[in-house]
Parts: C-alpha cells; structure tokens; sequence
C-alpha cells in the first residue's frame, strides 16, 4: 500500500514567502557566495527540507508532523494577509493576533540554524528543567 508521505517539508512557509516575490519568483542571496542568485525562484523551490518531519515507526514513514505545520500554516495564513495587505492600521481579533505570535514563535524555531540549539537547551532534558510545564 502507497503511503501519502509529504517528503518536502518547507521551514519558511509557501505562503510567507510568496510575499516576497514579483511575478510568482523572489531573488535568493548565497550567504556563502556573497551574491544574489542570477535566477528568479518560485517558492516552492526553496527554504526546505528532504524529510524534516518525517518520523519512522516500526518501517513505516510517517509525516503526519509535517501534516499539523501544515495545517498551522494555513490556519494563520488568512490572519497574516489580513495585516499585510491592508494598507491601514487594522484591528485585529484576539484569535488572530494569537495566530500570528504562534506563527512568528514558529518561524524563529523552525529554520535549520536553530536545530542545535534546540537540541541542546530541549531534547533530553527532565520537565523539571524546562522553561514550561506540561
């Protein structure tokens, strides 16, 4: 049986980065380079991860991690174009300001350059020592 495993798992969400482009494409800067990339991109062809997500139970790959960020995003989706695209100041409800502070809580977790340090401050510890409760 064929599973339906998503196996490109975006760190910066498609829809945020979509706010970035010109005709459907933004530019990209190689940090290591020094320069901006010659070509225009869409957004699916960047800020991923092969398999971010993916958890492995008993031989069976699973994405369903991949499939609540997913969810996540489209959930805040909506309250984010409704800040963005307004060109005045906007009232935004309570539910919709808690949706983009989780967004942005989850934008600055996300990227691969924070993976040690959640490991480190994270992954291992007793409850006891974490900064929450459960």
């Amino acid at each position: 049986m064929k599973s339906n495993v998503s196996h490109t798992h975006h760190y910066i969400p498609r829809f945020y980065l979509d706010g970035f482009t010109e005709n459907g494409n933004f530019f990209v800067y190689d940090v290591l380079k020094g320069i901006i990339k010659k070509n225009s991109y869409s957004s699916k062809t960047h800020y991923f991860d092969i398999d971010r997500h993916t958890i492995e139970l008993d031989g069976i790959q699973d994405s369903e991690i991949e499939n609540l960020s997913a969810q996540r995003d489209n959930s805040v989706c909506n309250a984010f174009k409704f800040l963005t695209e307004n060109l005045k100041p906007v009232n935004l409800s309570a539910y919709q300001y808690y949706q983009i502070q989780l967004f942005l809580s989850h934008l600055h977790w996300e990227v691969p350059a924070k993976d040690s340090t959640y490991k480190d401050e994270i992954i291992g510890k007793p409850l006891s020592e974490l900064l929450f409760r459960i």
